[in-house]
C-alpha cells in the first residue's frame, strides 16, 4: 500500500498544477493542505480558474488515483463574482463499500462572492474491503445562464475501503479465531463466548472438572478418566470393594477400614 501511495505522490506532482492569481469571475480549488493528503501535493489543486475548467478534471478521468482509507472528507474551496450560480450531485458506485455521499452545501444556489468552503463525506461502508468508485458533478453558469467552459465538470473519484472487524469481548481463548463479527471461532473441543470451556464427553462424573478435551480432573477420593471410580487406600487390600472415597466392603472373613485384618473364628481360624 506504501509503494502504490509513493507512485500516487509521483503521479500527482506531475497532475497537479501550480496556484493562480484570484481571477475576476469563478474559481474552485482545493486548498495545498487538502491537495497534501489527497495527493501528496502540497500546492493548490486547481478545479475552475477563470471561469473555466481547468485540465486537472480531464487527467483525473484518464489516471484515476486512489484516495487512502483514512481521508473521509474533501474541503473543496471557492468563490465567484456576483451573480454566479452553481447545481452539484454526488454519486457512489457501490453503497455496499461507500455511504451515499453527503455535501455541505444545498443542491444548488448561489456560489458565494467571498472565500468559502463545503466538504463532500467519504466514507466507507466498513462492510466490505475494496475500491469505491463514483463522481461528482459540478455545473456552473452566470447571471444570463451562460455555463462555464468545461461545465459541468465530471469529477471521478476511488477511495480505498477496509472491511471492519469487530474486536471479540472477552479475547478469544484457546487457539479460538476471532470472526470479522467479532464471535470467537472455537477448536474442536471447546466452547462459551470466548472458547475457555473444555468439552469431555462422556462428562466428568463425582464433581470432576473438564479442564482440557477429553481430560477430566478428579476431586480427592476418585480416580479413573472420567473420576468415575472411588479411591480407597491401599485399594481395600484387595480384600474388599472401594465404594466410595475411602469406603471398603470387605469381603467375607476380612474386616477392617482397608479390609486387611483377617477375622477370627471364620473358616476355622
Amino acid at each position: 500500500m506504501e509503494s502504490a501511495f509513493a507512485f500516487l505522490c509521483l503521479l500527482t506532482i506531475v497532475l497537479a498544477a501550480d496556484p493562480g492569481p484570484l481571477s475576476s469571475d469563478v474559481d474552485v480549488w482545493i486548498d495545498p493542505v487538502q491537495a497534501r493528503e489527497l495527493l501528496c501535493r502540497g500546492a493548490t489543486l486547481d478545479i475552475v480558474r477563470g471561469g473555466e475548467a481547468q485540465p486537472i478534471i480531464q487527467k483525473l478521468r484518464n489516471k484515476l488515483t486512489v484516495i487512502p482509507p483514512d481521508i473521509n472528507t474533501v474541503n473543496i474551496t471557492w468563490r465567484a463574482a456576483p451573480g454566479f450560480h452553481y447545481a452539484i450531485h454526488a454519486r457512489t458506485a457501490n453503497t455496499r463499500l461507500m455511504e451515499n455521499l453527503a455535501i455541505t452545501i444545498p443542491p444548488s444556489g448561489t456560489i458565494p462572492t467571498s472565500e468559502s468552503v463545503f466538504q463532500v463525506e467519504l466514507r466507507c461502508t466498513g462492510r466490505q474491503t475494496g475500491i469505491a468508485s463514483g463522481r461528482f458533478v459540478l455545473k456552473i453558469w452566470d447571471e444570463t445562464k451562460r455555463l462555464i467552459p468545461g461545465s459541468p465538470l465530471r469529477i471521478p473519484f476511488q477511495k480505498q475501503c477496509w472491511k471492519k472487524v469487530k474486536p471479540c469481548h472477552p479475547p478469544c481463548g484457546n487457539g479460538a479465531v476471532c470472526a470479522d463479527d467479532g464471535v470467537c471461532e472455537c477448536p474442536e473441543g471447546y466452547y462459551g463466548t470466548s472458547c475457555k470451556h473444555a468439552i469431555c464427553i462422556p462428562h466428568c462424573f463425582n464433581g470432576g472438572s473438564c479442564i482440557e478435551p477429553s481430560v477430566c480432573q478428579c476431586q480427592d477420593g476418585f480416580t479413573g478418566n472420567r473420576c468415575q471410580t472411588a479411591s480407597c487406600l491401599d485399594n481395600c487390600s484387595d480384600n474388599g470393594q472401594c465404594v466410595a472415597p475411602d469406603t471398603c466392603v470387605c469381603r467375607y472373613g476380612w474386616t477392617g477400614p482397608t479390609c486387611a485384618i483377617r477375622q477370627l473364628g471364620v473358616d476355622g481360624i
